[in-house]
C-alpha cells in the first residue's frame, strides 16, 4: 500500500540511503517495526551509516538537529527516547521508502524489498544508483501526478512551483445534521500540500526530471542529485521556478503502469487527526461518510485503469450516472454532484493515473495516460465495490 507523503524529511536521497544501509545491515532477512528504525545511542544507529553526519566536540550530530546531545538523533526518524512527532516522522519516512519500492509494509511489519537490497549495496554517486533511483521515484503514484501537474502548467519548459497541487481533492460537500450544515473534511490543507510538494519536487530533481532555475549547481555531474547536492540537502527549497528536462510523454514511455499508486484506504486523509477544538462535528461527519468518499475515488482510478487496459476512454456522464444509481456507495448529497465529481477527479493525479480530457459528441471523455498496479490500488477495497465496478 502506498501513502501520501506529507512531510519534507524524506526529500533528501542521501538520508534515505543512509537509513536503508542501516536497516539492511540489521534486518536483511527479517521483519522490523517503526521503533527499530529510530535512533538509539545504545545500539547500532543511522549515524554509523550517514554521509552527512557532522563531528563536533560534543559528539556526532545530524545536520538537521540543533544539538549533538539530543536523543532525537536523526531528522528523518527521531529517537526512541525523544520524539515530539509521536512517530509521525519515522512513519512518513518509511512510507516514502515503501512508495519508492525499497521497503514492503505488511500491517505493522516492514521488510526490505529486492530493490531496497540493491539500493543498500550500491555506492550512491554512481550511474547505476542514479538509474535505480529514477526508476524508484517514478514508480510512486503521487510523483506521477506531479509530473502531470507540471505538464499542465509548463510554459517554454519552465513552471512555477506554487502552481503545482499535489494533495487530496477538496470537494466542499456539506451535510445537514443536528440543525446545522457541516462541511466534510476530505481534502488536503494548504500546509500539507506545501510540504508534500516540496518533497516531490526534490525527488524530481533527484530523478533528473526537473532542475531549479537561478541555482548555481555544485558541479557538472550527470548524476542530478550530486550536481544539485547542496540545493537538495538544504533545509528549504529556495527556488520558485523550475525547468522541465524530460517531457512527460517520454517519461510515460519508461513504464507501462504506476507500480505504487495510492491504495483504497489511503484515498482519504487521516480523519482521526481532526482533533482541534471545534472540529468534533466535522470529524464525526467525515468518518460517517468516509467510505463513500473512498469508494468513489477508488471507482475513478479503477475505471480509468480499465479504460487504459482496453485502450478506450471513460465517459464522465456515464460515470456520474452510475454513481447516482448507487447513492449508498458513492453519494453524500445529490446537490451539485456534477461539480463535486469533477473536483474528485483530481484523485487520479494524486493516486498515479493522470488523464487528458477530450470532448467527443459534446461528451466529456477521460483519456488515461498510463495504467497502474491494480493489485496495489485495490488493497483494502471491499469486494462488493470491486464487483459493482466490474459491472460498470
Amino acid at each position: 500500500m502506498a501513502y501520501l507523503i506529507n512531510r519534507k524529511a524524506p526529500s533528501r536521497i542521501e538520508c534515505l540511503h543512509s537509513l536503508i544501509k542501516f536497516l539492511y545491515k540489521n534486518y536483511k532477512n527479517k521483519s522490523f517495526r517503526l521503533d527499530d528504525c529510530m535512533f538509539s545511542r545504545d545500539e547500532d544507529n543511522i549515524h554509523n551509516y550517514c554521509s552527512l553526519i557532522e563531528k563536533t566536540v560534543l559528539g556526532y550530530k545530524c545536520p538537521y538537529k540543533e544539538s549533538p546531545l539530543s536523543d532525537a538523533g536523526c531528522y528523518i526518524t527521531n529517537g526512541k527516547l525523544e520524539d515530539t512527532t509521536k512517530k509521525k516522522e519515522v512513519s512518513n519516512t518509511i512510507n516514502a521508502l515503501h512508495g519508492m519500492g525499497f521497503l514492503i509494509r505488511k500491517d505493522h511489519d516492514i521488510y526490505i524489498s529486492e530493490l531496497g537490497e540493491q539500493f543498500a549495496n550500491l555506492s550512491l554517486f554512481t550511474d547505476k544508483a542514479a538509474c535505480l533511483i529514477q526508476k524508484a521515484i517514478l514508480s510512486y503514484g503521487p510523483v506521477i501526478g506531479v509530473v502531470d501537474e507540471i505538464e499542465k502548467t509548463v510554459n517554454n519548459d519552465t513552471f512555477n512551483a506554487n502552481e503545482i497541487e499535489v494533495g487530496y481533492p477538496v470537494s466542499n460537500e456539506s451535510v445537514f445534521e443536528n440543525g446545522c450544515y457541516v462541511t466534510i473534511s476530505s481534502g488536503s490543507t494548504r500546509d500539507a500540500n506545501t510540504r508534500s510538494r516540496s518533497c516531490y519536487l526534490s525527488w524530481l530533481i533527484t530523478a533528473g526530471v526537473i532542475e531549479p532555475i537561478g541555482v548555481i549547481p555544485d558541479n557538472n555531474s550527470n548524476i542530478p542529485y550530486y550536481k544539485y547536492r547542496s540545493y537538495i540537502n538544504a533545509e528549504t527549497l529556495s527556488a520558485r521556478k523550475y525547468k522541465l528536462l524530460i517531457s512527460p510523454s517520454e517519461l510515460y514511455k519508461k513504464f507501462e503502469k504506476t507500480e505504487h499508486p495510492l491504495d483504497y484506504i489511503n484515498l482519504t486523509k487521516r480523519t482521526m487527526a481532526l482533533r482541534e477544538n471545534g472540529q468534533e462535528n466535522i470529524r464525526e461527519m467525515t468518518l460517517k461518510y468516509e467510505s463513500r468518499i473512498q469508494n468513489r475515488r477508488f471507482a475513478i482510478m479503477y475505471l480509468l485503469n480499465r479504460a487504459y487496459e482496453k485502450n478506450t476512454t471513460l465517459n464522465f456522464k456515464q460515470l456520474k450516472e452510475f454513481m447516482l444509481k448507487h447513492p449508498r456507495y458513492f453519494l453524500i448529497s445529490e446537490e451539485n454532484f456534477d461539480g463535486v465529481l469533477k473536483e474528485e477527479l483530481h484523485i487520479a493525479n494524486v493516486g498515479g493515473i493522470p488523464y487528458d480530457i477530450k470532448i467527443l459528441n459534446n461528451e466529456i471523455e477521460l483519456v488515461p495516460k498510463v495504467g497502474l498496479n491494480i493489485r496495489e490500488l485495490s488493497i483494502g477495497a471491499p469486494l462488493a465495490i470491486v464487483e459493482l465496478l466490474n459491472s460498470f
